[in-house]
């Protein structure tokens, strides 16, 4: 008789992190690499998690751990395969090092695993977006491997195309689905109100957060600045030959200041100016200055006091693409020297050199530029508000604050001395002008700092967002043009321009429409057409041959006489129709009312359909006319005529139904 024994699971490995509310966990990995392989990742990501929010640091360590479970895998099913030598490397000789070569095509194919929708070996989701994020936060995790010494620096290629007909939200509309604000009970022109203000607000939070963020490492270089000035503050030549005598656990405990003689603020100050000196790059120095100089200060806590941080390159970065509203790609190839114009009427124009526009189906693809930035690489231009006030900084005092707060990092040529986006991890010495690696840890940093604030804590905000926002803030402004955006937003089409403006800014432009259309019927004291139109936006040239849509659409009212007449008048005049004086204000008559009402009832119908096909034109055109005939009919309906219009809308209500009578075709 065989009795089924409980199978014994593998021996559990974790490690905490100080700080971090959870646990890491490598028990999957600790059978196929061994303990000792556990042990490496462990140091190495405990050191280099140790200054990164937990909820950050275990998104990237679980895409790093699913990564090489996918490697032991494979590498157990094909012994022989890439993957297959990487597993007896790491097992058998933990901490060899890996030849790039070797990883090379271990990277490729774990980017394959991520990017191909279909494969579900390492993110079941079907959403680019999902798999675009997975692979960002396995690129930021294999970096702090590879600080740890475990793998080699190539980061994983490539991105999926995240681009649908969905519209896209905005701030205002995360708000709203998240219950921080509502519109019940609130009529159309107080709920624009609403919408508008509340997107508008939250920009405006997100930016001053950013901005405290910048002027924190600003106050601090300045800071920096006077106190390594200060001549009581010894030189690193005045104390390096005294500080290599001294006995290593004197400095470990913090007796430097008094076997210099100097205060605790003297050699803090000190501390500064070594940590600073190895940042830069400087001849190399003896180890026991360090031991003084971390004995005082934490590199982290230290690098704000003579350079720029990671959370100011995020910060800064995230303000010109606030200000500016365009697509992330152009923002990260801003130059150096990036003003293209002098300020002019509050705006100044930037350049940007296009290096690797990635479009769909290869449109417009560039191929990325290595090493130093070629003249003949693409131009294009953004427009920057130079607005200034002393709590809110403009976009040129933004640039100009990073470029002081980066000099230090810059060389008198190749990348560093070309491109404006240049950063330096505290406790490196080397200088990076690559945004891929800090773009998603930054951003969730600066997210999960915000978690508490009244306004964006806790929502999902991404750049996507923002410039959603922005496009939709100029929009309920007043601003939608569709070329003008579409230029703005550097988009092939007007319907992808579309995409970025969400259903509900639409439907608020149409409700000031309507707002704008009555309060000229009190303004001009008539209900007169072409005034009203001209309110509206509508050319006059452009009234003269729309407004005569005729019987067949359901336009009669605008014009005063049947479809026939009109006809044969502009046959024999040979010129462009001209509203006579009759058509120039509305009758009141049953058949005006009733072709008013089924005109209006087309065009809401069709409003939905013209919203994704055609949204030029519905800007355009169709809100203008929807809210003309909406105006028309709110007048009507608080009118003298009130009874009988709605006598009228009822009939129509009936036929319809029974299927007597059929909306127009609107175009």
């Amino acid at each position: 008789m065989v009795v089924d024994e409980p199978r014994i699971g593998p021996e559990e490995f974790k490690f905490t992190v100080a700080g971090h509310k959870h646990a890491y966990y490598l028990t999957t990995l600790r059978p196929y690499y061994g303990e000792a392989f556990c042990c490496h990742f462990r140091d190495a990501w405990t050191k280099a998690s140790g200054l990164i929010r937990g909820t950050t640091a275990i998104k990237y360590f679980q895409s790093a751990r699913t990564a090489f479970e996918l490697i032991a895998y494979n590498g157990t099913a094909k012994p022989r395969s890439p993957e297959g030598y990487i597993l007896r490397l790491l097992r058998d000789k933990p901490g060899s090092q890996i030849d790039e070569k070797r990883w090379h095509p271990v990277a490729i194919n774990l980017s394959r695993a991520i990017l191909t929708i279909g494969d579900n070996s390492f993110i079941e989701s079907e959403n680019p977006t999902s798999r675009n994020k997975k692979l960002e936060a396995l690129n930021a995790g294999f970096k702090w491997l590879h600080q740890g010494g475990m793998i080699p620096d190539i980061p994983l290629e490539g991105r999926l195309e995240t681009r649908n007909h969905d519209s896209s939200k905005c701030l205002a509309t995360l708000a709203f689905e998240n219950a921080r604000f509502g519109i019940a009970g609130l009529s159309a022109n107080d709920a624009y109100q609403a919408f508008l203000t509340m997107n508008v607000d939250m920009l405006e939070e997100v930016r001053r957060c950013l901005c405290a963020d910048l002027m924190d490492n600003y106050d601090k270089f300045k800071l920096g600045k006077v106190l390594m000035s200060d001549s009581t503050v010894p030189e690193i030549s005045d104390v390096e030959d005294t500080l290599i005598a001294a006995v290593r656990w004197q400095l470990r405990q913090g007796k430097g200041c008094a076997i210099l003689g100097l205060t605790r603020e003297q050699g803090w100050v000190l501390a500064l100016k070594i940590l600073k000196h190895r940042a830069s790059g400087g001849k190399p120095l003896h180890e026991n200055l360090f031991y003084f100089a971390r004995s005082m200060v934490s590199h982290a806590d230290a690098q704000p006091y003579f350079e720029a941080t990671t959370r100011t390159l995020n910060a800064a970065f995230h303000i010109i693409l606030i200000d500016v509203g365009g697509n992330s790609q152009p923002i990260e190839d801003i130059p150096f020297k990036c003003y293209k114009s002098k300020a002019s009427r509050g705006k100044i124009v930037l350049r940007s050199l296009r290096l690797d526009k990635n479009r769909a189906g290869g449109k417009r693809s560039k191929k990325r530029v290595r090493g130093e930035i070629a003249s003949t690489v693409e131009e294009i231009e953004l427009i920057l508000p130079t607005k200034h006030h002393a709590d809110r900084p403009s976009g040129i005092a933004v640039i100009d604050m990073y470029k002081e707060l980066t000099a230090s990092m810059r060389s008198q040529s190749g990348p560093t001395h070309e491109r404006l986006w240049v950063w330096r991890v505290a406790w490196e010495a080397k200088v990076h002008t690559s945004l891929a690696s800090v773009g998603m840890e930054r951003w969730q940093d600066f997210l999960d700092r915000n978690a508490d604030n009244h306004l964006i804590g806790g929502l999902p905000l991404t750049r996507q967002i923002l410039r959603t926002s922005v496009a939709n803030t100029r929009g309920e402004r007043g601003e939608i043009d569709w070329v003008i955006q579409q230029a703005m937003l550097d988009h092939s089409s007007p319907g992808t321009t579309f995409e970025y403006l969400s259903e509900k800014a639409v439907r608020a432009y149409l409700n000031s429409q309507i707002r704008d259309f009555m309060n000229t019927l009190e303004a001009v004291g008539a209900v007169d057409i072409e005034h009203a139109a001209k309110v509206l936006g509508i050319p006059p040239e452009d009234l003269s041959k729309r407004a005569l849509f005729g019987l067949e659409n359901g336009l009669e009212f605008a014009t005063g006489r049947t479809a026939d007449e009109t006809s044969r008048q502009d046959d024999a005049d040979n010129k462009a129709p001209v509203l006579v004086a009759a058509a120039k204000s509305f009758s009141i008559s049953d058949k005006a009312m009733k072709c008013l009402e089924l005109a209006r009832r087309a065009l809401r119908d069709q409003f939905e359909w013209m919203l994704h096909t055609n949204p030029a034109r519905l800007l355009r055109m169709w809100v203008p006319w929807l809210a003309l005939c909406e105006g028309y009919c709110r007048v009507l309906g608080k009118s003298g005529n009130r009874v009988r219009f709605k006598k009228i809308c009822s009939e129509i209500d009936a036929k319809l139904h029974a299927g007597e009578m059929r909306l127009p075709l609107v175009w």
